[in-house]
């Protein structure tokens, strides 16, 4: 009878832990999805920043021609 209640005790002690495991698993996987979501954003406004910073790039070099262009025309007239 000892030795079935030590078992029964034991049995009820590692479902308390198996339980409490369940538990941390569930929110580490909430913890994951978060993570996921989260790097999904910053890939998404990383690609958003990218496309702005090329689109800023390639009218810094269209400016930087006209430029160019202006200068010459102006030396041009100035000769």
């Amino acid at each position: 009878m000892e030795k079935l209640m030590k078992r029964e005790k034991e049995v009820s002690t590692l479902t308390s832990q198996i339980e409490a495991l369940k538990s941390q698993i569930g929110a580490l996987e909430n913890k994951v999805h978060s993570g996921e979501k989260k790097a999904e954003a910053l890939a998404k406004e990383k690609m958003r920043v990218e496309a702005e910073l090329e689109a800023m790039t390639k009218k810094s070099h269209d400016a930087s021609g006209q430029l160019v262009s202006i200068s010459q025309e102006l030396l041009k007239k100035e000769r």
